[in-house]
């Protein structure tokens, strides 16, 4: 679940499935999800995070090169 901003200024939030594949490298998953009939690739890492787990920062970036769109961003999840 995740909001995005409309080009209007309204908050929507979204629910996807995505399929999540872990990487050689460790802490590096792609992503990929079916939206509207586009795909969307997307590479994540885990940046960092506490020894409790009390936090965890990820980056991600990603493309939906079928309508020529590209992005990236980060997060700081906490329980």
């Amino acid at each position: 679940v995740f909001m995005v901003e409309t080009v209007d200024g309204r908050n929507v939030w979204c629910k996807r499935h995505y399929k999540v594949v872990p990487q050689p490298t460790p802490g590096t998953f792609k992503f990929s999800v079916l939206d509207n009939g586009v795909t969307s690739n997307e590479f994540w890492t885990i940046v960092g995070c506490s020894d409790d787990l009390s936090w965890i920062v990820f980056h991600y970036a990603g493309a939906a090169s079928a309508v020529g769109q590209r992005y990236i961003g980060g997060l700081l999840c906490t329980p």
